[in-house]
């Protein structure tokens, strides 16, 4: 038997909620942590990352602002070129993109959330 740093089950506890890309379910992964030790992590098989997730309505908020054009957290990464090229780019540019947003979107939550005047 083999000992995890962090088991199947722990992990699927761990799990916030959807995929910050694509919004997707997150599943316990098997892997090994950078000690080489087993454990298991979260993340998404659409995405093919790892990643502790997010809450659904966040996902939204995040993804409509970058489908509207309102946040392009990653400026770099041109969308004319994503959807000019079709599905597949156009596909992984909005998860990429709703990614980043997610975290904006917390961050404007959590400020809105604080005593400014304070």
């Amino acid at each position: 038997m083999c000992d995890y740093i962090v088991s199947k089950k722990e992990c699927q506890e761990r799990i916030l909620g959807v995929c910050r890309g694509c919004g997707g379910k997150l599943t316990p992964i098997e892997t090994v942590d950078n000690a080489g030790r087993p454990t298991y992590w979260s993340g998404c098989e659409r995405c093919g990352v790892f990643d502790g997730g997010c809450d659904p309505k966040m996902h939204k908020i995040a993804r409509r602002l970058v489908e509207d054009g309102i946040i392009t957290p990653y400026t770099f990464d041109s969308r004319y070129e994503a959807e000019k090229k079709g599905d597949e780019r156009w596909e992984r540019w909005l998860s990429s993109q709703t990614r980043g947003a997610v975290a904006i979107v917390y961050a404007v939550i959590s400020l809105f959330k604080e005593d400014i005047n304070a």
